[in-house]
C-alpha cells in the first residue's frame, strides 16, 4: 500500500469524522447509515459514496487510506479550508491542551497519550487504568517529563467529563504515585467550582497520610486550594475556617522555600497568609514590611524561574488585600524578571506567572 501524500495520524483521522457525524446527526453503525450521511452531503453539495464512508468508518473492513481528496472535501464540510488546515489545528490543539512536544520523553509516547485521550474520551475507563497502572513506574518522579505530560493528558481530559472525574479522580488520590504526578502538575482554577475543589476535600485529603514523605506540603497546598475556592465564592466563614486550621499548624516562619519544598506550596501558603492577615485580621503595615522582608529573603535561595512562580503570587496576595504601596516593594525584582525573560516581545520561561505578574503590578499602579 503506497504511503499518502499528506500528513496524518489515526486520531487526526477519528477526530474529522466525530466532527462529521456531529455536524450531520448521523451515527454511523452499518452500511445504511453510511447512504443517510452521503445523502446529506449531497445535499451541501459534497459528493462521497457510501462505500467510501463505510471504508473510512470501518463498516467495510479495508486496508486502504483514504484519499486526500476525500479528506479535503470533508474537511470543508466542518468548517475547515483543507485537510491541511483542519489537521493543523488538530494538532495545534494536541500540543497547547496535553501533548507537549517539546520535552523529551523516554517512556511514554505521543501515540500512548492520544490512545489515553480517546478512551477517557469514550467513556471506556477500565484500559484506562490499566494502562495508568502499567506505566506507574515510569512516573515515580513527579517532576519528569513523562509526568508531565501524563498529568497533562488525565487532566484536560477529565476536566469536562464527569464520568471520568466520578471514575478516575479516586482511582487517581488512592495511587500515590499517579496522585502525586497528576496534582503537581494539574492545578485546575478554573474548575474549583465545578469539580476541583470537591475532589480535594472529599478524595485528596482523605488519601494522604502523615507517613507520606511529602505529607505536610501536600496537605498545605490542599488547604490552600479549599481556601481559594471558598475566597472565589466570597464565602469568608469557609475561607476562615480552613485558615485557622492551617496556620495554627504550621507556623509561616518554617513554610522556607527548600529543594524538598517547591515554589507552588510555598507561595500559595504565604500568599493566603497575606490574604487571611489582610482582609480577616486587618494587619497593619508592619505586619506587611516584615512579609515582604522574609519572601525578599527566601527568593535569594531559589533559581529565577521559582522566583517568578513566587513573586506572581505573593502580588496577587497583595492587591486582592488592597496593599497596592506595598507592591512597590517588589519592584527591582519585576523589573529584573522582565529584563532576563523578556526577548523578541515573548517570554522564554514561565510565561504565565510572568503574565500574571504584570497585570497585578499594573492593577497595583492604576489604583496609587
Amino acid at each position: 500500500m503506497p504511503k499518502p501524500k499528506y500528513d496524518y495520524t489515526t486520531f487526526s483521522i477519528k477526530k474529522l469524522l466525530d466532527d462529521v457525524t456531529k455536524k450531520s446527526g448521523i451515527q454511523i453503525h452499518n452500511i445504511a447509515d453510511c447512504g443517510m450521511l452521503s445523502g446529506i452531503l449531497s445535499k451541501e453539495g459534497i459528493q462521497v459514496s457510501d462505500s467510501t464512508l463505510a471504508r473510512l468508518f470501518k463498516v467495510i473492513v479495508s486496508k486502504s487510506v483514504p484519499s486526500k481528496y476525500t479528506l479535503d472535501i470533508l474537511s470543508a464540510y466542518v468548517g475547515y479550508q483543507h485537510w491541511d488546515d483542519f489537521y493543523n489545528q488538530f494538532r495545534k490543539e494536541n500540543d497547547e491542551n496535553a501533548v507537549v512536544n517539546d520535552l523529551k520523553s523516554d517512556f511514554i509516547s505521543n501515540n500512548e497519550l492520544m490512545l489515553l485521550k480517546f478512551c477517557i474520551e469514550d467513556n471506556a475507563f477500565n484500559p484506562a487504568i490499566n494502562y495508568l497502572n502499567k506505566i506507574t513506574p515510569f512516573l515515580s518522579n513527579p517532576y519528569s517529563a513523562d509526568s508531565f505530560k501524563v498529568a497533562n493528558q488525565l487532566g484536560y481530559s477529565i476536566r469536562n467529563n464527569q464520568n471520568a472525574q466520578k471514575t478516575l479522580i479516586p482511582y487517581i488520590t488512592k495511587n500515590e504515585i499517579i496522585r502525586d504526578m497528576f496534582y503537581t502538575w494539574w492545578v485546575d482554577m478554573d474548575g474549583l467550582n465545578s469539580y476541583y475543589a470537591a475532589y480535594i476535600q472529599h478524595s485528596y485529603l482523605k488519601h494522604i497520610h502523615p507517613n507520606d514523605q511529602n505529607f505536610n506540603q501536600n496537605e498545605i497546598w490542599a488547604y490552600c486550594m479549599l481556601m481559594y475556592h471558598a475566597l472565589y465564592a466570597d464565602n469568608i466563614k469557609e475561607y476562615s475556617r480552613n485558615a485557622y486550621y492551617l496556620f495554627n499548624k504550621y507556623q509561616a516562619e518554617d513554610i522556607i522555600l527548600t529543594d524538598h519544598f517547591n515554589a507552588y506550596p510555598f507561595s500559595r501558603f504565604h500568599s493566603n497568609h497575606i490574604i487571611y492577615n489582610g482582609l480577616i485580621k486587618n494587619a497593619n503595615n508592619k505586619w506587611f514590611d516584615k512579609k515582604v522582608l522574609f519572601i525578599k529573603t527566601e527568593l535569594l535561595n531559589v533559581a529565577v524561574q521559582s522566583q517568578v512562580i513566587v513573586l506572581s503570587q505573593i502580588v496577587e496576595a497583595l492587591v486582592i488585600s488592597g496593599k497596592f504601596e506595598i507592591v512597590l516593594q517588589f519592584i527591582e525584582e519585576y523589573y529584573s524578571f522582565l529584563r532576563k525573560h523578556l526577548k523578541n516581545s515573548r517570554f522564554d520561561e514561565e510565561e504565565d506567572s510572568l503574565i500574571k505578574l504584570i497585570y497585578y503590578f499594573h492593577f497595583a499602579f492604576r489604583e496609587l
